[in-house]
């Protein structure tokens, strides 16, 4: 204590300033977790709480008020606004005018103030001002007022809170009337709804009018400060900056522009920017010139404002005006027009500052930092350069909203020297700037903006680098949204920014000069190229080819009307021009698939310049043109009139640009004209004034004036010159597909003459027949598949006609191999006749003449018929049947088919089999309604698999070194793994389908003709393959008998029965240990029986047992033990206790009908070797043994109930049946085993029995008589007495017994029960009980000749009745 009392004596004795006398006290109390006593506390708190004792006593504030307001004034200046240096407030106060000297020679240091220090000063002050009630009493009240007023744009919202009760306090008429809604807008969740109710507007305003000069520059003073203050940081925040920002922007829409109240608040938006020279202070100012102060102030910020002067303004002001200016230009509108070159000047300063900055900078990395991130306020401080970004694009993009709104405005005098000069470093890199960029870049926005009015063109005009840098973003690199800005750029110079249509010319028209085609015109070749490279990048890559829009190609076509102006001299581009073409044409393909629109463009453009690109280039393109005349593959091709007009045309084009054989061509064109020309009263038909005459003067023999023979006369002989006519050709071609009869036959006879005319002139020109070969041949190959009857009738009927006329040729292409199909003799009999008959019996009986005319050959190198011919003919005619069938009386005519389809799979090498399978399996989901035949198919086309590939280094994974192998194994190999990798899963995927029943529930079906046709496929595979795949289809096909659907396990029981069939017999014991194992519980048990009864029904129709001379056992004898197993289970285990509940609710199953188990005993009877001499190692026993020894067995059972005895006397008695009918029965091997199963029942003594007895009574047993129990005559209880049993006499003959029958109902009950649990015992298989010590022989005890015992006397009639049958 001592010590303690002298530290208190020295820190009295130091006024309290000594704190560091109890150090060693705080330091303890520290490490204890607690605040010592003698720890002084902080200077803020000292500060608080001075003030708050003189904001509880507001009279001392008004009497103090010389004292305190200075005091105040000082914090002011010396504090509060050294540290916030950069607040405009400051110099708008100019508080060092009002400061006394000795108040404001204490100087303080930036280093030693903080933040958080300083808001709870200046808190203290206002909570003090705030409560005094006379405010007007205080000393220099007025620029306190200020100050208040000015405070109210603070982004803090407790100053602006506390500065507007302090200005309430004033009691101002101009602010009572309205301080709860003032209030409101202060408050943060009640803003927005402050801001709806209280309208700013003149007409329907809450504000009086005397009002509203002074309240509305205070409205605008707080409002500003709620613009900066800090909000939430998520986008979908109702309080994001974004949010708040347009909400105010709206509010402040009410306020008259016209009356000048819109000057203050941009006033207070420019204000930052306020060169440090303007004298900014408002406190000497009156209230009756602070509104012409105000609009002087925004005229100094456009006279005066440098680069110097936006450096020094902090980057995060410079963001937040340029978000504020969005809005206000949004919002505002035209109210703020005459602020427009303010605006514009302050941005193109930013941006000159930033441009600035970025040449200062030392790394590449800040140098290469792009802009177009996407723009949001609501980030964290971010690095310097990526702020410069970021405020370079909203600088780009608040000149772009500027120029949309405004470019209406006439009066706005544009800086368009000067913006194209700070523009440009930014230019230079702006083709780099879009490579890979998913938006287009703000200056590029900037850009199209200009180049949307056409008041803003001539900005453009002024420096045409900005058109060249938008036409150097024309890359293959460019996304989606980036070239439809470059495209709307162009487009808009084309239509003078959407001044003209495109459909006006776009020539100039008297002294009307088009500024936006200037440009361009100027830059054409430029254009023009790099739509080549984009089209040319694009045309190299397969994932680009529909990457070129329409609207690329709908722009591009009018600029290359610019290039047919005749003042235009393009010639030396014209290689350019000619890559174009080459470009373009691949677009009017029929895959590609675009619009009619874009079609009519893409043709414009090269009719535009297939004149300029000379003959050499021009001409190739002629055959290309002349398909899209034609038909597209089986289809009718292009069927617009305009677009073959457009195409004509281009053949047009190229007829001019042809200097030799100019006329021949011309001639080609006219004819095309006729054939397609529109008729003039109706829009979309043929005008057959023009075309008939053409179309008849080609069909006709002689020389008319558009005859072949007329039109060849007028060509080169040569092969290029005979190429003039298939513009001609395919035109005819496309007219076969017309639904009108009279086009189609016209076109039809014309063709027909062709190919006759040809076969005529081949003699003496080889170039005929390649003509035919080419053209003719490809086109009727296509047609030939046509899923139009009536169109493949004249593809056919052609077909016919050029066999005929070129039957000399060996040539394939010729199909000369199908004259054999051809009787001219006899058309009953022809092919070509029938199978377009009408008659669909004739199409049927044509089908199967040709099928037992290709059965004939047994492979393609001996058919007489060209694999050509097959696949590009045959095969085609035969498969319209399976998809076009849609009636009952048609399904022959498909079956037909079907067969059909099967031979010619097996004249077809490899690669061309797996494509017809291939293409098949592929046309399933297509032809849903046609399942049925397309899987008859596709397993005709598989049962025909006729390819040997059985290798031994199959036996392998992988082949070592495929190239070590010769052409044979080679080719095995392959098909090895096609089948393997590709084919085999394919259909394996069909194998099942899924289905849905009526309630709801997910089934999975079986497809019989895909499990069949597989278990085909896998028999003519390797042994070794075959026993990997077989199993799981196995499985599958087991699991579909489960299915709860009748039909369903009906569909797959009949499968399984062909698939035991169809493969070996070795591989029976493989299907029934799957239907073992899968079928093991429930309603599966009789599914199971029955699938084994109907498996048995099929093998009895094709197996026969073998002779007895044989050096194994069968291999149907084999599973004769398996399938007793479940033939037992059936009789005597669940299935049978299933059979005989007797319940309502017993859920039908259909296959639990019948006795199939006995039906199943008869059939395997009748197919096993009987051999009971020889004896299977594996089982040690012969197969009639596995036969009968378990209802033997169940016989010797000393329990044996009647029930399982009638079922073993009925199941032993289907046996002898089967055994009567079996082919294999010779007495040798019959009397043995009728012996042998008898002489255990009929001797004295068995071996067993005088072996294994282990009783003393057996000698008594033997002893005793037979017992008959003597008529019943009523249902009484008969008591059993001495005298009863002494009544019983030795017979000879007995009768039914009685000696079981029940005393009573409980009895009767008792002996059900009793059964029924000895029924669920399994006596024999893997559930067989194990017996040990003596007891194991018990089972095969005989009872001698106890011949009442109704087990011996079945197994007794057992073999009686084998030997009966047999004699």
């Amino acid at each position: 204590m001592s010590l303690h009392h002298e530290n208190l004596l020295k820190w009295e004795l130091s006024s309290g300033e000594k704190a560091d006398i109890f150090e060693e006290q705080v330091n303890s109390a520290k490490l204890l977790g607690r605040v010592s006593r003698h720890q002084s506390t902080d200077r803020v708190t000292y500060f608080e709480q001075v003030w708050s004792v003189m904001e509880s006593m507001p009279e001392l504030t008004t009497k103090k008020s010389r004292f305190i307001v200075p005091v105040f004034l000082s914090f002011l200046q010396n504090q509060y606004f050294l540290f916030h240096d950069d607040d405009p407030d400051a110099r708008e106060l100019k508080l060092q005018d009002h400061i006394e000297i000795t108040l404001g020679s204490n100087k303080w240091s930036r280093g030693h103030l903080s933040r958080k220090m300083l808001h709870k000063q200046i808190v203290a002050f206002m909570k003090m001002f705030a409560e005094v009630k006379g405010m007007q009493q205080l000393y220099k009240h007025k620029l306190l007022l200020i100050i208040f007023l000015t405070f109210l744009s603070n982004s803090d919202t407790i100053i602006a809170q506390l500065s507007l009760r302090c200005i309430a306090q004033y009691k101002l008429p101009f602010v009572a009337p309205y301080l709860d809604y003032l209030k409101g807008m202060l408050v943060k969740d009640n803003q927005r709804e402050v801001l709806t109710k209280f309208k700013l507007s003149r007409e329907q305003g809450q504000i009086e009018i005397e009002h509203r000069n002074d309240l509305c520059p205070l409205i605008i003073r707080l409002i500003f400060g709620r613009l900066s203050a800090h909000g939430s940081v998520s986008k979908s925040s109702k309080d994001s900056p974004a949010v708040r920002r347009a909400a105010i922007i709206s509010f402040l829409s009410g306020l008259d522009a016209a009356d000048g109240e819109l000057d203050y608040f941009v006033y207070m938006m420019v204000r930052p920017f306020l060169p440090k020279s303007v004298d900014m202070g408002l406190t000497s100012i009156s209230y009756e010139n602070r509104s012409s102060h105000f609009r002087n102030m925004i005229h100094q910020v456009l006279l005066l404002t440098t680069v110097e002067e936006i450096s020094g303004v902090p980057s995060q002001r410079l963001e937040g005006f340029l978000n504020l200016l969005q809005e206000v230009i949004k919002k505002l509108g035209f109210g703020v027009v005459k602020f427009i070159p303010v605006f514009v000047r302050l941005i193109l300063c930013i941006l000159e500052h930033l441009e600035s900055f970025r040449k200062m900078a030392t790394t590449e990395s800040e140098i290469s930092q792009e802009e177009d991130e996407e723009i949001g306020e609501e980030t964290q401080q971010e690095s310097g350069s990526n702020r410069v970004g970021k405020i370079r694009s909203l600088c780009f993009l608040r000149l772009a909203d500027i120029l949309s709104q405004f470019a209406d405005a006439t009066d706005i005098p544009w800086p368009a020297n000067e913006l194209w000069r700070i523009l440009k470093p930014a230019m230079e890199s702006l083709p780099n700037s879009i490579i890979s960029a998913n938006d287009p870049p703000s200056l590029l926005v900037l850009l199209e903006t200009m180049s949307s009015h056409p008041n803003l063109i001539t900005l453009l005009a002024k420096d045409e680098i900005s058109v060249v840098t938008v036409l150097n973003c024309i890359s293959s690199a460019s996304k989606l949204k980036v070239s439809d800005s470059i495209l709307k750029f162009i487009d808009n110079l084309l239509t003078e920014g959407g001044l003209y249509e495109h459909t006006e010319d776009i020539r100039e028209e008297g002294n009307e000069v088009r500024i936006g085609i200037k440009l361009l015109k100027n830059h054409v070749d430029l254009l023009v190229s790099q739509f080549t490279m984009r089209l040319k990048s694009n045309h190299e890559d397969d994932s680009k080819k529909n990457h070129l829009a329409s609207k690329e190609l709908s722009i591009l076509c009018h600029v290359t009307l610019l290039v047919s102006n005749e003042e235009f001299d393009f010639k030396k581009s014209t290689d350019t021009l000619a890559t174009l073409c080459n470009l373009l044409i691949p677009f009017l393909d029929f895959g590609r698939k675009f619009n009619e629109r874009t079609q009519l463009d893409v043709l414009g453009i090269l009719r535009s310049i297939l004149p300029d690109i000379g003959r050499d280039s021009a001409v190739p393109h002629l055959q290309t043109f002349s398909r899209l005349l034609g038909p597209n593959k089986s289809n009718s091709g292009t069927k617009l009139l305009e677009i073959r007009q457009g195409i004509i045309g281009c053949i047009g084009a190229i007829a001019q640009n042809s200097s030799k054989n100019n006329s021949a061509l011309q001639s080609v064109v006219n004819a095309l004209e006729n054939l397609n020309a529109s008729n003039p009263k109706h829009v979309d038909e043929w005008d057959f004034d023009r075309l008939l005459p053409v179309l008849n003067g080609l069909g006709s023999s002689g020389n008319s004036q558009y005859s072949w023979y007329s039109l060849s006369n007028q060509l080169d002989a040569s092969a290029s010159g005979l190429h003039t006519l298939m513009p001609i050709i395919y035109c005819c071609f496309h007219f076969l597909h017309d639904p009108d009869g009279i086009l189609s036959r016209g076109a039809a006879k014309a063709i027909s003459e062709l190919v006759s005319f040809a076969a005529t002139e081949r003699v003496t020109n080889s170039s005929w027949q390649r003509l035919v070969e080419t053209s003719v041949m490809a086109c009727i190959r296509m047609g030939i598949k046509t899923h139009n009857s009536s169109v493949r009738k004249s593809f056919v009927f052609l077909l016919s006609k050029v066999a005929i006329n070129f039957m000399d040729v060996k040539s394939p292409c010729f199909c000369s191999d199908l004259c054999v199909l051809i009787r001219e003799d006899e058309p009953e009999l022809d092919f070509f006749l029938n199978i377009n008959h009408v008659q669909i019996h004739r199409r049927s009986r044509a089908l199967g003449r040709l099928r037992k005319l290709l059965a004939g050959f047994s492979s393609h190198d001996d058919c007489v018929i060209s694999t050509h011919s097959l696949t590009n003919y045959l095969l085609p005619l035969a498969l319209h049947p399976i998809y076009e069938c849609e009636k009952k009386e048609e399904e022959p005519y498909a079956m037909e088919a079907i067969a059909t389809i099967g031979v010619i799979a097996k004249l077809l090498p490899w690669g061309k089999y797996q494509n017809v399978l291939w293409t098949a399996l592929m046309q399933i989901p297509r032809h849903g309604s046609q399942e049925r035949f397309m899987f008859a198919m596709i397993s005709n086309i598989i049962d025909s698999f006729h390819f040997n590939i059985d290798a031994p280094y199959l036996k392998r994974h992988e082949v070592d070194n495929i190239e070590k192998l010769d052409e044979i194994d080679k080719e095995r190999y392959y098909i090895w793994k096609q089948l393997d990798k590709k084919i085999i899963p394919t259909v394996e995927r069909y194998l099942m389908k899924e289905t849905v029943d009526r309630h709801g529930v997910k089934n999975q079906s079986l497809r019989s003709p895909v499990a069949l046709a597989l278990t085909k496929l896998f028999m003519k595979l390797p042994h070794h393959i075959f026993e990997l795949k077989f199993p799981p289809l196995l499985i599958a096909i087991c699991q579909a008998l489960k299915n709860r659907d009748s039909d369903e396990r009906d569909i797959a029981r009949k499968t399984i029965c062909h698939v035991a069939v169809t493969v070996d017999i070795k591989y029976l014991s493989d299907i029934l240990r799957e239907l073992a194992l899968s079928l093991t519980e429930g309603y599966k048990l009789h599914v199971r029986i029955a699938t084994l009864h109907s498996i048995l029904i099929s093998l009895s129709k094709s197996y026969q047992p073998p002779g007895n001379k044989v050096d194994c056992t069968p291999s149907f004898d084999c599973c004769v033990p398996s399938m007793m197993d479940m033939i037992q289970q059936d009789l005597f285990g669940t299935a049978s206790d299933m059979k005989e509940v007797e319940s309502t609710k017993k859920r039908l199953v259909k296959e639990a009908g019948g006795a199939k188990s006995l039906d199943s005993l008869e059939i395997i009877s009748r197919m096993i070797l009987f051999n009971p001499s020889t004896v299977d190692h594996m089982q040690n026993l012969s197969s009639v043994h596995a036969l009968v020894e378990p209802f033997l067995a169940r016989l010797n059972d000393p329990e044996v109930s009647s029930t399982v005895i009638g079922r073993v006397r009925e199941a032993l008695s289907r046996i002898i049946i089967g055994i009567s009918q079996n082919s294999s029965v010779s007495p040798d091997e019959m009397l043995p085993f009728v012996y042998s199963t008898l002489s255990p029942y009929i001797s004295q003594r068995s071996d067993f029995s005088d072996y294994y007895d282990v009783t003393d009574d057996s000698e008594e047993e033997d002893a005793k008589d037979l017992e008959v129990s003597r008529t019943i005559s009523s249902r009484k209880s008969i008591k059993s007495s001495k005298e009863d049993k002494k009544s019983a006499v030795k017979v000879f003959n007995w009768a039914p017994s009685q000696l079981k029958i029940a005393k009573d109902n409980k009895d009767a009950y008792h002996t059900k029960m009793r059964e029924k649990l000895d029924q669920r015992k399994v006596q024999d298989g893997a559930n067989a009980p194990k017996l040990t010590g003596s007891s194991r022989y018990g089972s095969l005890k005989s009872k001698g000749n106890d011949l009442n015992s109704p087990a011996t006397s079945c197994a007794i009639s057992f073999g009686l009745g084998l030997l009966h049958s047999y004699l």
